[in-house]
């Protein structure tokens, strides 16, 4: 995905996303493959707009189990950043034991993609201070999950 171009007042000339045609799918990631990582899956799975391209987990277990459900356009790591340095990735899912949400959601951001993170966002004010950085350094779009959001009956009601 392109990044914004600044002009020298440091407004935003050109936007932050490339448009996309209507048969274009969205590259998926997903960090963390346990039972909740394992509902971004689905989430994934179920959105025809979507493709998951790549799963994460230090479990090499959860990562062959995850690929079997997935099949062959779908690539597995045992390590974040080896998904996120060789993957073509438009969002990641951190879903993951928060003390590894800042560390994953900054390098994610800065290896320039959106993240949809799972609660809670951080530890710290200043991990949440690191983040909220990072999202405007890289132009990047960050999502706090609210899965209620994304399920009957709360879905058609709108907010």
């Amino acid at each position: 995905m392109a990044k914004a171009k600044s002009s020298k007042s440091g407004g935003s000339i050109q936007p932050a996303r490339i448009p996309r045609g209507a048969n274009d799918k969205i590259n998926h990631a997903i960090i963390g493959l346990g039972s909740m990582g394992q509902g971004h899956v689905k989430y994934v799975l179920d959105d025809p707009q979507a493709q998951l391209v790549g799963v994460c987990d230090v479990m090499q277990s959860r990562v062959a189990e995850t690929l079997e459900k997935v099949g062959k356009d779908c690539r597995g790591y045992r390590d974040f950043r080896d998904m996120l340095n060789n993957e073509s990735i438009d969002i990641v899912h951190v879903v993951t034991p928060p003390h590894w949400h800042a560390l994953q959601n900054i390098y994610a951001l800065n290896a320039g993609c959106d993240v949809w993170a799972e609660k809670p966002m951080t530890r710290t004010i200043s991990e949440g201070a690191q983040i909220a950085a990072a999202v405007k350094r890289n132009s990047r779009v960050f999502r706090l999950n609210t899965w209620f959001r994304m399920h009957s009956p709360f879905y058609g009601l709108g907010t």
